[in-house]
């Protein structure tokens, strides 16, 4: 054992630690676990404190010696034997403190549950001024504690679950501002870039402004382009969409057909069902009849044979009668007397005889009556003329006839009842079935209905979207036409200007300006103003008209979306005149493919595509910004074509 100081400084060591070392989520985690266990040590050293209040005394070393080293049922030996002789009044009044507390608990729980503050303030007053103050107070400590820890879990899960959804609405939030930015960038970005294409269409204005009859001549051309491609469409349109709505109108018809089938295969195999039934119960019907009938004709041959052994006795009888009636007329007295013993001596033969085809007679009555069948017309001859034998079989006879005709009544009846029962069976049963199919046939209908409904629905919803997206691709295929005019109205003032520059200047200028001017990334050639005129501009469009709608689209040289305007019929069909149309008309400039040297040189090789020339002009750089619209970039086309 440790010395008293050695234990002290330790128990102080250990205290300094504790408070240096362990912080309060530690204390609060030591204080949950210790709350929530109770094991024997607790459990001894509680019952050794109860006894100590209740008069036991126990030294430090005997209590040390109770917990710690003997067992359950050791332990409380031991304590028993503690137990002081005069605990009787102090037992007495630990039960008063008992009732006094429940009594207490009562007052309060009733006052709770009755919202009487008044009750609840007396009943806790009292608690005070008796001895169970201190018990009523480390109750409540212990509840509190207990309801402490339940709130603790409680605020835990709560904080867990908040964490949780606010983590996923600050995510949001953060998630939402970026959007934010990132619209405000492409806002002020659109912005800037409105302002740019405002300024290139104030200027392409300008220049359209500055037009002669051609511009209105090319403005015509694509206004017809642009209605025949609409009306091609809206016919291309026609077409698919009603294959499909004939397509859909067959199917209709055809499910209703498949479930009009299915409908009454379910109706056939129900009568089926029905008649298979049906053909069992009249089987049933005809065996039992079959083997009622052979039973019949077995009773027969045994009340044949009775009756055969019947027709014996009588004529043996008769005989005998004779024989007798003739001996006592010639006999004498004492012939008589053995005449008379001998008729007494044939008479108890006869009715022991009687006695035994009576007891035949019933063995058949008994077995007509488990067969339950009503005897026919021979048989109750043959039953009435044995019974007539005797006035016993005559009684007899009556009686058993009387019951027989009651009880056929009684079987009648309930025969009756069964049939009546069974015939309302089945007629409940068709009617149920009538019912059944009745509703069936009406909800199948009204899915029909539905179905019908919602292929309408569906097939007008279908054409809504449709014509929303041909209104929509129509306005963005109108301002792509407007894009494409206005492109070309600048390259002709551009090469009208061209001209005018070239006329004034001599051939040296023009050198130099060509050697100035280099081919460069971004730059493109313009084309030859310069080509042979073909007479009037009236002819020489004529001419240009037939030529190319007689030869077609270049192959190569138009991009898709404008090879589809390209007319195909020959009297439908109007293009722009090439380079060697003459001055002044709607002319799309050819150039030979490779010499493309824009920012975009698929499509402009596509778009412009020229001819060669005898006399070229210098190339021009051209800007090459993108054009970036809220549309998206369908066709690659600079900015200042937009």
């Amino acid at each position: 054992m440790l010395s008293g100081p050695f234990t002290t400084g330790l128990e102080a060591s250990v205290d300094f630690l504790a408070q240096a070392l362990l912080e309060d989520r530690h204390l609060g985690q030591l204080h949950e676990l210790l709350s929530s266990r109770w094991h024997t040590y607790h459990s001894a050293h509680a019952a050794v404190k109860l006894l100590e209040q209740h008069g036991a005394e126990l030294t430090p070393e005997e209590e040390q010696h109770l917990i710690s080293t003997l067992g359950e049922a050791e332990l409380i030996d031991a304590l028993l034997a503690k137990i002081p002789s005069q605990s009787n009044a102090q037992s007495q009044t630990f039960n008063i403190h008992l009732q006094m507390i429940v009594s207490a608990a009562h007052r309060i729980r009733q006052g709770l549950e009755d919202f009487q503050p008044e009750e609840i303030a007396a009943a806790l007053t009292d608690v005070d001024r008796t001895a169970i103050a201190p018990l009523v107070l480390k109750m409540a400590v212990v509840q509190a504690g207990s309801e402490v820890k339940n709130l603790l879990q409680n605020q835990k899960a709560w904080s867990k679950d908040a964490e949780q959804k606010m983590s996923r609405l600050v995510t949001g939030q953060g998630e939402a501002l970026q959007a934010k930015r990132r619209l405000a960038l492409a806002e002020s970005r659109l912005r800037g870039r409105g302002s740019a294409f405002k300024q290139t269409a104030k200027k392409a204005i300008a220049r359209l402004l500055s037009g002669a009859e051609n511009a209105f001549l090319s403005q015509l051309l694509a206004t017809w382009l642009t209605i025949a491609r609409q009306a091609r469409r809206e016919n291309a349109v026609t077409e698919e969409y009603s294959g499909r709505i004939e397509q859909m109108e067959e199917q209709l018809m055809a499910s209703r057909a498949n479930q009009l089938l299915s409908v009454r295969a379910v109706m056939q195999r129900r009568a089926l069902g029905l008649d298979s039934a049906l053909v069992r119960e009249v089987f049933d019907f005809f065996r039992t009849q079959v083997s009622d009938r052979k039973a019949e004709e077995v009773l027969s041959q045994e009340v044949r044979k009775v009756q055969a052994k019947l027709k014996t006795f009588k004529t043996s009888h008769a005989a005998n009668v004779k024989q007798i009636m003739m001996r006592v007329g010639a006999a004498c007295d004492a012939g008589l007397l053995m005449t008379s013993i001998k008729a007494w001596e044939s008479s108890l033969s006869e009715s022991k005889r009687q006695f035994e085809l009576r007891g035949k007679v019933e063995a058949v009555e008994t077995a007509l009556k488990k067969r339950r069948e009503a005897q026919n017309d021979a048989a109750k001859k043959i039953i009435i003329h044995l019974s007539r034998a005797s006035d016993v079989g005559l009684s007899h006879m009556v009686v058993k006839s009387w019951a027989k005709y009651g009880k056929g009544a009684t079987q009648d009846s309930g025969m009756a009842d069964l049939l009546n029962a069974q015939l309302g069976r089945l007629s409940d049963f068709g009617i149920r079935n009538a019912r059944t199919a009745f509703s069936t046939l009406n909800k199948a209908g009204k899915q029909l209905d539905l179905f019908l409904l919602q292929r309408t629905f569906s097939a007008w919803q279908l054409d809504n979207k449709l014509g929303k997206l041909l209104r929509r691709h129509q306005a963005l295929m109108e301002s792509k036409k407007e894009q494409l005019r206005s492109v070309n109205g600048m390259f002709r003032s551009f090469a009208h200007e061209l001209e005018g520059t070239t006329s004034k200047s001599p051939s040296g200028a023009k050198s130099s300006v060509r050697r100035m001017l280099s081919k460069t990334e971004g730059s493109v050639l313009l084309p030859n103003i310069h080509a042979k005129q073909l007479g009037s501009d009236r002819q020489g469009l004529a001419k240009t008209q037939k030529t190319h709608a007689s030869a077609g689209p270049p192959a190569g040289d138009l991009p898709s979306w404008l090879s589809e305007m390209w007319p195909k019929a020959s009297d439908d069909s109007s293009t722009m005149a090439s380079s060697s149309s003459p001055a002044g008309t709607c002319s799309l400039p050819h150039r030979p493919a490779g010499t493309v040297t824009s920012a975009y040189p698929a499509e402009d090789e596509r778009l412009f595509a020229p001819q060669p020339r005898a006399l070229a002009p210098p190339p021009l750089a051209l800007p090459q910004e993108r054009g970036t619209s809220g549309l998206a970039p369908l066709r690659q086309v600079p900015a200042w074509q937009s």
